[in-house]
């Protein structure tokens, strides 16, 4: 895991690979200076990806999940899974799964590929047409609250109802006081955080 300060997570990814191909880091020889950066990827690369050639955009962002499965994230027109698979086999070898990776385009025509072990899962909870997240929090002393698209969930619809209640008997199954959100990813996709309280 990452060793980088916790408000460079909060960063996007972009911003973070960006931010790590931007800036010079002189020749220091182990010893020399006696610290070590810290690291803001887990693994860095730069690859040919003969599949992206065509694709329109000079970022891919993508997820892969303890599962295996692999989601590319506010997909570029054209860009599927299948285009991305050569990078997650490579990656296999330098990185655990879960993890959070950006590809980004260089003049050169190769692409670099910047990921990061990221604490992510996707779930399935159904359409939810017009909904893009939903949260749920259990407090300590056991008030409850719950977000549908950062709005306070009042009367919901009867699938946003029954989707509520699966995220919050899931994350009860970790924590007993937690915030849970589910964002989506694709059309019946969510991608699921979990943190306790």
């Amino acid at each position: 895991m990452s060793t980088a300060d916790p408000t460079d997570r909060e960063r996007s990814f972009s911003d973070r690979f960006l931010d790590a191909m931007r800036s010079p880091v002189p020749w220091l020889g182990p010893g020399i200076n006696g610290l070590q950066r810290a690291r803001q990827w887990d693994a860095v690369r730069v690859v040919p990806v003969p599949t992206l050639d065509g694709a329109p955009g000079d970022e891919v962002e993508f997820h892969c999940y303890a599962d295996g499965s692999v989601v590319v994230v506010e997909p570029v027109d054209g860009v599927r899974v299948e285009d991305v698979g050569p990078v997650v086999a490579m990656l296999q070898e330098l990185i655990e799964s879960p993890y959070a990776a950006l590809l980004t385009r260089r003049p050169d025509g190769a692409w670099g590929v910047a990921a990061s072990e990221e604490p992510i899962e996707a779930i399935e909870l159904g359409e939810l047409p017009g909904v893009q997240s939903i949260s749920v929090a259990v407090l300590p002393d056991g008030s409850e609250s719950a977000l549908v698209d950062d709005a306070e969930a009042g009367f919901v619809a009867p699938d946003v109802a029954r989707a509520l209640a699966e995220l919050k008997a899931l994350a009860a199954t970790r924590y007993d006081a937690f915030t849970a959100t589910a964002t989506r990813i694709r059309l019946q996709v969510w991608e699921l955080s979990v943190d306790p309280l």
